[in-house]
């Protein structure tokens, strides 16, 4: 690998004619990294999801628990006769216990009703296991389960829903090998710059379930971010997916500075240039004009 790097350090220095330790302070600046090799496809796959709590303000108020268990692998489906019967809030559940942050389609009294949540995957072979205390900020703890029967080791625990999200975006971007993806979001104010976004689990695990907002193609992302073809493309498996990304994203900010710069300066020239016209056409005073023209036809 590292002599991949220096390969592709010395490939930039010399299309863009400077030495290579400027080549690696810009890059550094710019948070661009090369990924070459992409690490091997890992499997993820449920095996039991169950949450309980207490209903309140509907007909069915009152106590409920639900349990699904030995998922393996195939084909499962949740179906009913009627709508409104919570087969989306199952999987907006385990989104949010995979992720560790609820998405915008769990229905805000579906998340206030749950008070404890666990769910079990098996990541390969390695079983693993979240437990979550959901009233008010969400606690608990990511396990490791032996398949044996034997006591489960606590890789992490959270107390904060910030902290659950990032136990949880820590956990799979090791795992699954996998590195930030950089975009650039324009401004939609013409006098605003845009800015560099940067995605990590929450956009990637979004890709791993298909809902009905049909303004996304992929994911939770629309399609106007940008983010759509770089998921595909790592989920493929190419190679230098998020160094692409990362250059891109940098591109765009060196030339919106630059742009920037640009209307500042003509913004400062024009201003310049009206003052010296107001002043050049400002009325002279009457006085003044009146001893001009004495002074220049004398008596």
């Amino acid at each position: 690998m590292a002599q991949k790097n220096g390969d592709w350090l010395q490939a930039i220095a010399k299309r863009a004619k400077v030495g290579v330790t400027d080549v690696e302070s810009v890059l550094a600046s710019h948070q661009i990294h090369p990924t070459p090799v992409l690490p091997s496809a890992r499997r993820v796959q449920l095996v039991e999801i169950a949450f309980s709590g207490v209903k309140d303000a509907v007909v069915d108020e009152g106590t409920f628990e639900f349990t699904w268990t030995n998922l393996g692998h195939g084909l499962w489906a949740m179906l009913t006769d009627q709508n409104l019967r919570g087969k989306s809030s199952i999987i907006e559940v385990v989104r949010w216990l995979l992720r560790g942050r609820a998405s915008e389609n769990l229905q805000e009294d579906v998340r206030r009703w749950i008070h404890k949540a666990r769910l079990k995957f098996l990541l390969d072979d390695v079983l693993y296991e979240v437990h979550v205390d959901t009233v008010g900020s969400a606690t608990g703890k990511l396990l490791r389960v032996a398949v044996s029967g034997g006591k489960p080791t606590t890789l992490a625990r959270f107390g904060t829903d910030k902290e659950f999200e990032e136990v949880m975006a820590d956990f799979f971007k090791q795992q699954l090998g996998m590195d930030a993806i950089m975009s650039w979001r324009e401004s939609t104010d013409a006098e605003a710059s845009g800015q560099p976004i940067t995605h990590g689990w929450v956009a990637f695990s979004g890709a791993m379930f298909i809902g009905t907002n049909y303004e996304v193609l992929l994911g939770d992302m629309p399609v106007t971010a940008g983010l759509n073809p770089r998921l595909m493309q790592m989920y493929v498996g190419l190679p230098w997916v998020s160094t692409l990304a990362a250059a891109k994203t940098a591109h765009h900010a060196v030339q919106n500075a630059a742009d920037s710069k640009m209307r500042r300066a003509e913004k400062t020239k024009a201003t310049r240039s009206g003052r010296i016209a107001r002043a050049a056409t400002a009325e002279t005073p009457a006085g003044y004009r009146h001893r001009a023209r004495r002074s220049a036809h004398p008596q």
